[in-house]
């Protein structure tokens, strides 16, 4: 392929670019701080210098009048996570002393512009934005701060935001990949001003109190930015990588060391199902329900499955149980189930109670199977993170590694039950990394006992290896109950009663006197149900479901805080939770609760 023709279509349609750029809007990246902004593309001759090698594997394009809107949704990411190699040469400063625990290390990429008219048959320009920064507060929002070069240091945080120019092919090598290389320019802190540790710089005094550091920047755009996506998203190849690196000399102030990038599909992207061999691993036979799953306890097998769990990706965290053989780490190897611990955080020895699992990136597939049972192909990334009161910083983060299993499975209506295949980290291809089994279930039945709302264990397809295993779910909180958010009218759950007796032991033993009777029926009213359906034992619910002041019997001390008890009723009878017929468009009289006398 010759490389030349390439460069000269650049050169020759310029003229054409700029006529058709000033009639042009950018309205989905628009800056906020400059509108009328405008992307350039003067930089043709480096970019075929530096991109070479990646050009020459390109393959030819295929017509596509909607590819510039497709890759600014499926190829932008948020907090990915970065890395750098110990070269000497650190990439920015971070100093925060007086904030506790090590900075995360976060990358975000958006795509700014993908050229209309600047093309050749097997590359098309572009142009992005790249934030890069140390922090240990909030997360990036769906944009960066502002579109120009820009480094930012205060309490808990350093980032630079990088302009990037160059281009986007697609090749068929290794089952296929879409590749962007691209050179940017930033407004930078030297090397020589800054040492990258936090000792460093406490010993140096960049942030002492009542001193803010202001760095020497300068002007670099020898960076160059190369990123990999794979050309259809499955269980093993599911990874956003990427390295940018210094086209500077190693003598100069603005070198820096390289940097590894990584992060994962967005929900915009299509992701392809079919790891039937890895599935077949864990899930063929179908395996029989864990002996977690009480007998008694009923689960959901209806319609619904993927909003069900589109709900809990959105909106839950897990609680984590691991095997019991685990008492510390020691125990445990350094893992959290198939988890692999972040040295630092092994080194701390924090209580298992200190993790948290979240779902992340679900694609869910509701479909028929031969048998004319109701099935669902699904798709996950399951995360577990240290919690803290930050906990939602590391939540969204989007990188891939020894703390995240990627999943993909199938859910049968008829055992209710989730089975999944699990990969360790970044795979690549690497199928001894997925050897675990993930099963999760949705119960319908609650009880004194069975407070999940969702439910789930993961273990090591090698039964031997006892020490991968651990159980997570989601407690159901009295707002579960009560909002019935989470439950459509086919979807009903119910209460296994089992204190019954004990209860009506104790009513016996308290029962009060005669007189006492006659005076409580005499003053007090109790409100009792009109009518035999669902609303009207979810009015009663509310009506008996209070929020009350508890005193201590040290009542004259005045000084005592006052502590509030809430009450909830959970289930009455056969109903349980809430039914608003206003939520399901029922037109009926809503038979509200009575009072009488009688609190019997």
């Amino acid at each position: 392929m010759e490389i030349l023709p390439f460069v000269l279509h650049f050169q020759t349609l310029w003229l054409l670019m700029f006529i058709f750029r000033l009639a042009s809007s950018y309205v989905d990246f628009e800056a906020p701080d400059n509108p009328s902004i405008m992307y350039t593309y003067n930089r043709c001759a480096e970019i075929e210098k530096q991109c070479g090698s990646i050009l020459s594997s390109a393959s030819e394009l295929e017509p596509d009048d909607n590819r510039g809107d497709r890759l600014r949704k499926e190829h932008f990411f948020l907090n990915g996570d970065w890395y750098q190699e110990s070269g000497g040469a650190p990439f920015m400063p971070f100093g925060v002393h007086d904030m506790p625990g090590p900075p995360m290390k976060l990358v975000s990429f958006w795509i700014m512009d993908v050229d209309p008219v600047c093309r050749a048959k097997n590359a098309i320009s572009i142009s992005g934005a790249l934030e890069i920064a140390k922090t240990r507060r909030s997360l990036y929002s769906s944009k960066p701060y502002q579109w120009s070069p820009k480094f930012y240091t205060a309490r808990g945080i350093s980032s630079l935001t990088i302009l990037f120019e160059g281009i986007y092919i697609e090749t068929e090598d290794n089952g296929g990949k879409h590749l962007m290389c691209l050179l940017g320019n930033a407004t930078m802190p030297t090397s020589s001003q800054f040492v990258d540790s936090l000792e460093s710089m406490h010993e140096y005094g960049e942030y002492r109190r009542g001193y803010k550091y202001e760095p020497t920047l300068v002007q670099d755009d020898q960076i160059m930015l190369v990123l990999r996506y794979p050309k259809a998203f499955t269980l093993s190849a599911r990874v956003i990588s990427g390295e940018m690196q210094s086209m500077n000399q190693k003598w100069n102030l603005t070198y820096f060391d390289k940097i590894h990038i990584s992060s994962q599909l967005v929900s915009y992207s299509n992701y392809q199902f079919g790891a039937v061999n890895l599935l077949s691993k864990a899930c063929s036979p179908y395996p029989h329900q864990d002996n977690l799953v009480m007998e008694d306890v009923k689960m959901f097998t209806g319609d619904g499955l993927c909003e069900k769990l589109m709900d809990v990706e959105l909106n839950d965290i897990f609680n984590i149980m691991p095997n019991l053989e685990c008492i510390g780490w020691k125990d445990c190897h350094g893992k959290l189930g198939p988890f692999v611990l972040d040295r630092k955080i092994e080194a701390s020895d924090e209580d298992f109670n200190q993790f948290k699992l979240i779902i992340q990136n679900l694609h869910c597939e509701a479909r028929i199977d031969e048998n004319e049972m109701k099935t669902a192909r699904v798709s996950a990334v399951f995360q577990v993170f240290s919690s803290s009161k930050y906990w939602h910083r590391e939540a969204e983060r989007t990188g891939l590694s020894s703390m995240t299993l990627s999943a993909e499975g199938i859910w049968h209506s008829s055992d209710g039950q989730l089975c999944m295949v699990g990969c360790l980290g970044q795979v690549g291809g690497r199928s001894e990394r997925c050897s675990y089994r993930i099963c999760l279930y949705i119960p319908l039945t609650f009880s004194i006992k069975q407070r999940s709302m969702v439910f789930g264990t993961i273990s090591s397809i090698n039964e031997t290896d006892s020490h991968t295993s651990l159980m997570f779910d989601i407690a159901a909180s009295l707002k579960y109950f009560s909002n019935n958010l989470h439950w459509s009218r086919n979807l009903k759950c119910s209460y296994r009663y089992s204190k019954i007796m004990q209860a009506s032991q104790f009513q016996k033993r308290s029962k009060p006197s005669i007189l006492g009777t006659i005076l409580r029926n005499s003053f007090l009213q109790y409100p009792s149900p009109k009518g035999n359906d669902e609303a009207s034992f979810t009015f009663l619910s509310d009506a008996l479901s209070n929020r009350l002041c508890a005193v201590p019997q040290t009542l004259l001390n005045a000084q005592t805080s006052r502590t509030f008890v809430k009450i909830e009723v959970v289930s009455l009878g056969s109903s349980c939770g809430r039914y608003w017929p206003h939520l399901h468009e029922e037109k009926h009289e809503i038979k509200k609760p009575v009072y009488s006398n009688s609190g019997n």
